[in-house]
């Protein structure tokens, strides 16, 4: 006969640990309709939950928030809103460009003025460009033989059929002479070459460039059909428009202060970025922290000197680097001093906030009033803001 069904106590998977484990285990039902007498297998067990507040109580899962249908709709129309704002301010700004731009209606063309003149007019016209270091009461070497000599010499080739320019640098130093400092050209004439080079034969000519044109024909068989010549008057002409028709008081304020330098170069520090450097230091000066400025001015002997000191070209020096950089500084004896004196000056400000160092001189803090400044060449020194004056005048 069967036994009577139990009831199956629930606590004991509900109920914290300690009560399930002291709960009597109830014996296993028997099939009430076997005639075996088999008995079922007991229902399985839940595993025992903590009780994690307190109550013996079930808990019940919290139903999911829907979202509203409406707050998709309203992001993607506020996002479509954002973009048309975005959009609308743009083309008005751009509109206000373009007015700002658009001649008057009395101006020349673009057309008319790049029109070529009659005499240009051709399938190629071949241009000498030559930058002469000459100015009346000026000296560019210590005994003057160096005065008017075409120490740039550009060789350029405007190809108008087939829409083209083409340029060549001559180096300054090209041999063109080797007995009498004479030069024979192939037509029989006879030209002076003063130090044996081409930068001299203008010069050892009257100044006549047109000399200088047939033996770069005779020498390299470049034809030439106009000459261009830079001097110091062109540099006047050329700040005049850069800096607002102030050009000569200027280039004589940049003279005075770089008396050793060339037009060109004069043109490169008037063109710099010396004013906001100074700008910048003086603001920093305001803060507690000592400043210290430098200035480099290495030029490397590449391309006949004509790199000069250009922008980034001390990054190598600071980190060692100037044998590696070769197409930077040439390698070598030379930048490789420079650059062991930059990177003790460097490692001692990052140890101690100061650069100075037994590579260099000493280097006083900057001020606004003194301008003290560390000059980085081959030999370092301490300049006082050499450049002052002249700076002054910019602004006049």
């Amino acid at each position: 006969m069967s036994q009577t069904p139990r009831h199956i106590n629930t606590d004991r998977s509900l109920s914290r640990p300690g009560q399930a484990a002291r709960a009597p285990q109830a014996a296993p039902e028997q099939n009430t309709r076997s005639t075996a007498g088999a008995q079922h297998a007991p229902p399985p067990r839940r595993p025992a939950q903590p009780d994690m507040g307190g109550n013996d109580a079930p808990r019940r899962r919290k139903k999911k928030k829907k979202t509203p249908v409406w707050l998709p709709m309203a992001v993607t129309l506020a996002v479509l809103a954002v973009i048309s704002g975005v959009v609308v301010y743009a083309v008005n700004m751009m509109n206000k460009v373009e007015e700002n731009l658009k001649p008057e209606e009395n101006a020349t063309s673009l057309v008319e003025e790049i029109q070529t003149l009659e005499e240009y007019k051709g399938d190629v016209v071949n241009i000498l460009v030559c930058g002469i270091d000459y100015e009346d009461g000026r000296g560019y070497s210590s005994d003057g033989t160096n005065d008017g000599m075409t120490d740039m010499i550009l060789y350029c080739q405007f190809d108008i059929k087939g829409g083209a320019l083409r340029m060549l640098q001559i180096p300054r130093n090209s041999l063109v002479a080797t007995q009498n400092r004479k030069i024979t050209l192939s037509n029989g004439k006879t030209y002076a070459a003063t130090n044996y080079q081409i930068n001299s034969v203008a010069l050892s000519n009257g100044g006549d460039i047109a000399a200088l044109a047939e033996v770069i024909y005779d020498q390299y068989k470049l034809p030439i059909d106009y000459y261009v010549t830079i001097d110091m008057q062109a540099l006047v002409e050329m700040v005049d428009k850069m800096k607002g028709k102030n050009g000569e008081n200027i280039v004589l304020a940049y003279e005075k202060a770089f008396p050793d330098k060339k037009p060109i170069e004069l043109l490169g520090l008037i063109m710099s970025s010396r004013e906001k450097v100074i700008e910048a230091i003086n603001a920093k000066a305001q803060q507690s922290a000592p400043v210290y400025l430098a200035w480099f001015g290495w030029e490397p002997p590449l391309f006949d000197g004509r790199m000069r000191s250009f922008h980034c070209l001390d990054i190598s020096f600071w980190l060692k680097n100037t044998d590696v950089m070769l197409t930077h500084t040439g390698g070598g004896k030379r930048p490789r001093d420079l650059s062991t004196k930059m990177t003790d000056a460097l490692l001692s400000f990052m140890r101690t906030g100061s650069p100075n160092c037994t590579s260099l001189p000493e280097w006083p803090q900057y001020t606004p009033d003194k301008g003290a400044t560390m000059m980085l060449n081959d030999q370092c020194e301490v300049v006082y803001d050499p450049d002052r004056e002249a700076r002054k005048v910019l602004t006049e």
